[in-house]
């Protein structure tokens, strides 16, 4: 039983580990995009340069939710 429980342990940790690293390709995935879109938009008014930033952040939250 205890061998049985170590073994069940180590693929729990497994798969949390697969989990972060998921997490973490996705991010930076998103922050990829995220970039590349800042770059295609040009923005010289500062109020619209603080509306999508909101965006942004609002994206970004939502996206963690679902990650969640």
């Amino acid at each position: 039983m205890d061998v049985k429980k170590k073994v069940l342990k180590r693929k729990l940790e497994k798969m949390k580990a697969a989990q972060v690293k998921l997490r973490k390709k996705e991010r930076m995935k998103e922050d990829q995009e995220e970039k590349e879109i800042k770059e295609e938009v040009e923005v010289h008014d500062p109020e619209q340069e603080s509306e999508v930033q909101f965006f942004f952040l609002l994206c970004s939250s939502i996206t963690d939710l679902r990650l969640a």
